[in-house]
């Protein structure tokens, strides 16, 4: 319960409750920006060939390259944790010996197994914080990008319907922005593949490529099912 919400749910919220936004976050800086990458793609490749994937590629490329170092890294640490720091805990405690370096020991495993955890959360959470900024900028930078091309048309009708231009505003805007916001999970699903595969081969053998396969075998199947349940 923040004090925001808390006002919100007393007396309603006001223009001077909300957060100041940043600078960099506004709509006007990443307007131009995007329109100035944009225009050197069409310079580029020309207009036929331009691609506006290219340009948001552009727009986001070091921030998203930044948030899927961080992210692999909290991977890393929730893997960790478990692997490893679970598996020695485990094996101290059947083990009966009750000496001042066991217990030692078994403090600094405790230690770092919640290191990892809470640095697991840490980073977790800094990589969402970057990821949404960067969403906030580009959706940002489209809709001024679109409300700049409407306003240069001598006739609104030249830019399409009313309905075509609130569904270009809202929906395929919205799209762009949740498209960014779940690139990074992309990289989560082979990063633990190929940890747990390691981890399990090394665990029991060879024979855990047999389920390994057959996990990523059942994600065509999954995709054919869900074309033949249309």
């Amino acid at each position: 319960m923040t004090g925001l919400m808390w006002r919100s749910y007393k007396r309603g919220l006001r223009l001077q409750d909300m957060w100041k936004t940043s600078w960099w976050d506004s709509c006007d800086l990443n307007t131009d920006r995007l329109q100035r990458i944009w225009k050197d793609e069409v310079t580029d490749h020309g207009e036929k060939n331009a691609s506006f994937f290219r340009a948001c590629w552009q727009f986001c490329r070091t921030r998203l390259i930044v948030a899927g170092i961080i992210y692999c890294c909290c991977l890393c640490m929730g893997f960790l944790g478990p692997t490893l720091f679970v598996q020695k805990l485990i094996q101290q405690t059947e083990e009966n010996d009750k000496s001042l370096q066991t217990k030692s020991y078994g403090v600094v495993l405790v230690v770092g197994l919640a290191g990892c955890e809470v640095g697991r959360a840490i980073l977790f959470v800094t990589v969402w914080a970057i990821n949404y900024r960067t969403c906030i900028r580009l959706k940002s930078a489209c809709n001024g990008l679109v409300y700049r091309k409407i306003f240069q048309l001598n006739n609104l009708q030249q830019a399409g319907s009313s309905s075509e231009i609130v569904t270009l505003i809202s929906s395929d805007i919205q799209r762009i922005f949740d498209a960014v916001r779940q690139s990074l999970l992309m990289i989560g699903g082979p990063v633990l593949m190929v940890g747990g595969t390691i981890y399990s081969v090394w665990l029991l053998g060879w024979m855990a490529f047999v389920g390994a396969g057959v996990l990523v075998l059942f994600y065509p199947v999954q995709v054919c099912t869900s074309f033949l349940s249309r």
